[in-house]
């Protein structure tokens, strides 16, 4: 009975442990475990909110072949999600969940400035049609972080149609990129990723979920917090059952032993008698 109930035990208990390591569930994430997604087309978009798809909504185009970090599941077409630290909204159909945390998820770190007096204010759009307001200003050649690219108006006559999303310490915006510097050629990102189809996101809170969040050595501590005192007391209250049913399925003594028992009662009980007429 211990045998087969431990058995029973290691089997379950091993069981547990695989569900809790294995791929298939380990993209579960939350900020702990990260889901990112893959960037997989041209013309990808970061949006503002998830109301529209308008290009008077977004941020900047997202580089191909690099990641965005899922945040949340918004609703069938769009999902929270984070680039670099500007957080905002990307189309399902747009981007590729995948299993692991990519090494690279962003480009190399590019810097730009601008290199005339007249190219130095961040306005609030790129197109005069949503009347852009000034909400800042840099210096020449003063070195900035590329984010992504912009279509806009052609403020100078072939200089192109392309403006730079930038941040400072006091405004977010975008500059004229026809005064700028910066190329957004980057070389494609060649990382081999497992895609997944649905990724757990802010708000899944399943026993599985949580359970591959944790570090391999909390998985093992929690299996057995969780499956041992559940057993023993399946255990002890299946041990009295076990020992009524040996007791009654012990074999009755052979006709032979019974009399033999007989025979040396009698024997023993004659010696004693003998004994204590001697002590009278």
């Amino acid at each position: 009975m211990k045998l087969k109930f431990f058995k029973i035990y290691f089997f379950v208990f091993l069981n547990l442990l695989f569900l809790s390591f294995n791929p298939t569930f380990t993209y579960a994430a939350s900020y702990t475990n990260f889901v990112y997604a893959r960037i997989e087309t041209s013309g990808v978009y970061l949006y503002r909110n998830a109301n529209s798809a308008d290009l008077n909504n977004a941020y900047f185009e997202l580089p191909k072949s690099y990641f965005v970090l899922l945040v949340s599941n918004i609703d069938n077409e769009f999902y929270k999600a984070q680039y670099k630290d500007i957080v905002g909204y990307v189309k399902k159909s747009e981007v590729s969940p995948v299993a692991e945390k990519p090494k690279k998820p962003y480009p190399d770190e590019v810097k730009f400035w601008t290199y005339s007096s007249d190219g130095t204010e961040i306005v609030t759009s790129t197109f005069e049609s949503n009347n852009p307001q000034g909400v800042g200003t840099v210096a020449v050649m003063q070195e900035l972080n590329y984010y992504g690219l912009m279509i806009g108006d052609e403020i100078l006559k072939d200089r192109g149609y392309l403006w730079l999303y930038c941040k400072t310490e006091n405004a977010s915006g975008y500059l004229y990129a026809g005064l700028c510097n910066v190329s957004k050629n980057f070389k494609e990102n060649d990382e081999v990723v497992t895609k997944i189809s649905e990724p757990y996101l802010d708000g899944d809170d399943s026993f599985l979920y949580n359970l591959v969040s944790l570090s391999p050595a909390l998985k093992i501590i929690l299996v057995l917090l969780v499956t041992l005192p559940c057993f023993l007391l399946v255990y002890l209250l299946l041990k009295p059952f076990n020992i009524k049913v040996k007791a009654k399925d012990k074999p009755a003594l052979k006709p032979q032993e019974n009399k033999r028992r007989k025979v040396k009662n009698r024997t023993i009980n004659k010696i004693q008698k003998i004994i204590d007429d001697e002590e009278i």
